[in-house]
C-alpha cells in the first residue's frame, strides 16, 4: 500500500480489543442496501447502526455529527449510486469492557445543522476543517485523556509510527515554523502536487482525497489557517524537507 492511497479491498483490524471489520457500504443487501436513509444517516452522524448498536468509534460520528445536513444527504446520494458489491463481511465484535463503554459513545444530533455561507471564506474554511479532521492528526493531544491541548491547536507534532519510522504532523499556523508567510495560491499549489500519482515520496498525509478539494475550499482553509494564533512549535514536517 502507498502512503497516502485508501486501504486495498475490505480491512478488518486485529491487536485492538476485539475484531473491527469496516463495512460494505455499497447499496447491495450484503451492505447498506436494506437501510433506511434515515439508518444511514444516523450512522454516519450519530455513530448508530441500523439494528441500534453502537458503532466502534475508529467510525468518526463526532466529527461527521458536524456535516451540514445539506452535505450529509450529498454523501447519502453518493453512495447510494454505487455499484451495489456482493460482499458479506464479519461482524465486528468488540470484547468486555470495550464494548460496554461504546454505548455511552453516542449522541442524538440536537437539531438541524445549517450549512455554513459559504461566502465567508473563514466560516466556511473553519467547517471544512472540522469535517476534514484536520485537528485530529495536526492538534496535539493530552497524554491522559487524548483530548486536543487548549492553545495548541493546529501546531502540529503529532507523532505517528510507520514502518519506516516515526513522522510529525506539521504546524498549520502561521509560525515560521509552519505555514509562515505562505501565500495562497503556494497552499493552493501544495495540494496540487502532493497529490500528483507520479510523486513517490512517503507522506501520511492523504493528500490523495484532499488534493481534489476545489480551489475554492483549499483558500476557504487557507482562510481559515490564517486566523488561528501563531504557535511555536517546531516538529519534523513537511514544509522543512519538501522541495
Amino acid at each position: 500500500m502507498e502512503p497516502g492511497k485508501p486501504l486495498p479491498g475490505p480491512a478488518v483490524a486485529g491487536g485492538l480489543p476485539g475484531t473491527i471489520c469496516f463495512r460494505n457500504i455499497t447499496p447491495h443487501a450484503s451492505g447498506i442496501g436494506t437501510w433506511s436513509d434515515g439508518e444511514v444517516l444516523r450512522a454516519m452522524r450519530e455513530g448508530i447502526d441500523h439494528d441500534g448498536n453502537a458503532l466502534f468509534p475508529i467510525m468518526p460520528a463526532y466529527i461527521y455529527r458536524h456535516l451540514s445536513d445539506e452535505d450529509a444527504r450529498s454523501v447519502l446520494t453518493y453512495v447510494r449510486q454505487l455499484e451495489p458489491v456482493d460482499n458479506p463481511l464479519p461482524d465486528t465484535e468488540v470484547n468486555f469492557p470495550l464494548n460496554w463503554l461504546m454505548r455511552l459513545l453516542p449522541r442524538p444530533l440536537e437539531g438541524p445543522v445549517t450549512h455554513p455561507d459559504e461566502s465567508d471564506p473563514v466560516a466556511y474554511g473553519r467547517y471544512l476543517t472540522t469535517v476534514a479532521r484536520c485537528a485530529f492528526c495536526h492538534s496535539p493531544r493530552d497524554s491522559a485523556n487524548r483530548q486536543p491541548i487548549e492553545g495548541l491547536e493546529y501546531s502540529g507534532g503529532v507523532a505517528f509510527f510507520g514502518r519506516d519510522g516515526v513522522f510529525y504532523s506539521t504546524n498549520l499556523t502561521t509560525h515560521p515554523s509552519g505555514l509562515d508567510d505562505m501565500s495562497e495560491d503556494e497552499f493552493i499549489a501544495l495540494f496540487r502536487r502532493e497529490a500528483d500519482p507520479t510523486r513517490k515520496e512517503l507522506n501520511l498525509m492523504p493528500w490523495t482525497y484532499f488534493g481534489n478539494m476545489t480551489d475554492a475550499d483549499l483558500a476557504a482553509i487557507y482562510a481559515f489557517l490564517q486566523t488561528v494564533p501563531a504557535i511555536a512549535e517546531k516538529v519534523p514536517g513537511l514544509f522543512s524537507d519538501t522541495d
